[in-house]
């Protein structure tokens, strides 16, 4: 059965974080927000009850986000869930090597089902915990990865993960806000990682002048 079509409202909220997006990826997004909220009663993957809900919670985030990130790279989604920033960066760069990276067998079949329905060709799935994760699990044509990371660890436990890698990294984009931002500034310098910042705007039909987002950019040093 075919989507219902986006209500007006719902174009003009995608289209605020990036007005020069083709109008088929937008159709992707919403087709993404459905399956999501129709796997939602069979496992537990967002709080959202509704196609806006989840566009003002979720995506307009993961968009805003894009938008302003420096150097777009190959990347690992780390604790994806319901491919979250995963699937919304890799409908933006579908060229793109990306890897969508969750523990839980049941997210990694929902994620399956979406990339084939969404044609993510340069995106793979893997049902694996990030410390047991190694190069030979990862496309071979790529040599370093971004890793990003959206609620998915504390600053303490994520510093950790990235110090005992197994794999090669460039930075480490993870969503915060101030409070978890000062968390990395404090706790990352000893284990030899640098911490930098870019803030955006996060768009909703209430706030039309957006609320403040962080991306906080985890840095190798040694």
């Amino acid at each position: 059965m075919n989507s219902p079509g986006p209500p007006s409202g719902e174009w003009n909220l995608l289209e605020k974080p990036l007005p020069n997006v083709p109008r088929e990826t937008y159709t992707a997004l919403l087709r993404y927000t459905d399956l999501v909220l129709a796997w939602n009663s069979k496992i537990n993957l967002t709080g959202a009850k509704s196609r806006q809900e989840f566009i003002e919670e979720h995506i307009l985030d993961c968009l805003a986000a894009w938008e302003v990130l420096p150097e777009k790279n190959s990347f690992l989604d780390v604790g994806t869930g319901a491919g979250l920033p995963g699937v919304v960066w890799a409908l933006l760069a579908p060229t793109t090597p990306a890897v969508l990276l969750d523990a839980s067998s049941k997210r990694t079949a929902f994620l399956q089902r979406l990339r084939s329905e969404l044609e993510l060709k340069n995106t793979c799935v893997l049902a694996k915990r990030f410390e047991g994760l190694s190069e030979k699990d990862l496309p071979a044509s790529v040599r370093t990865w971004d890793l990003v990371s959206r609620g998915t660890a504390t600053p303490r436990d994520l510093l950790q993960l990235a110090h005992r890698s197994l794999i090669p990294w460039r930075r480490w984009c993870v969503f915060s806000n101030e409070k978890i931002h000062a968390e990395y500034l404090t706790q990352a310098p000893p284990l030899g990682v640098e911490v930098g910042k870019i803030t955006y705007r996060r768009f909703s039909r209430q706030d039309e002048a957006g609320r403040p987002g962080i991306l906080t950019l985890l840095h190798k040093t040694k």
